[in-house]
């Protein structure tokens, strides 16, 4: 398999929200479904974050396309990923990754993110596993 060192992490508030650890981070998280409110969605920022007391910055933003996006919504309902290198990721600091769909009017919606745990840069902690 691809991934040699795999780590779950399904957290206890969002248990939708799983990473996995390799040469990178990969954020795994549902597709946002349209209701009669709120169109679908055009893409995702994910987002990592850090913090120290009580500042929290962004360190690295990325925008992505779910993997069925390009067929039609009826077939887009895998999950979404995105990759976060390692180089980007604080080694025992306090991090988590938040995604947010952004529709095609650039309009973001409701976030979601994973609780804040520390990274020791080769394990994902066990009380997130």
């Amino acid at each position: 398999s691809v991934f040699q060192r795999v780590a779950q992490i399904c957290t206890p508030k969002n248990r939708f929200f799983r990473l996995f650890h390799y040469d990178f981070l990969t954020a795994k998280f549902p597709v946002a479904k349209a209701t009669a409110a709120t169109p679908r969605a055009n893409d995702y920022e994910v987002q990592l974050e850090h913090r120290r007391d009580d500042v929290v910055r962004v360190l690295s933003t990325r925008r992505v396309f779910s993997q069925g996006y390009s067929h039609g919504y009826e077939k887009d309902n895998g999950p979404v990923t995105c990759n976060f290198p390692l180089e980007d990721v604080p080694v025992k600091e306090w991090i988590r990754f938040t995604a947010r769909p952004v529709n095609s009017f650039m309009r973001k919606g409701a976030e979601i993110a994973t609780e804040w745990f520390r990274f020791d840069g080769k394990s994902i902690p066990k009380k997130l596993a």
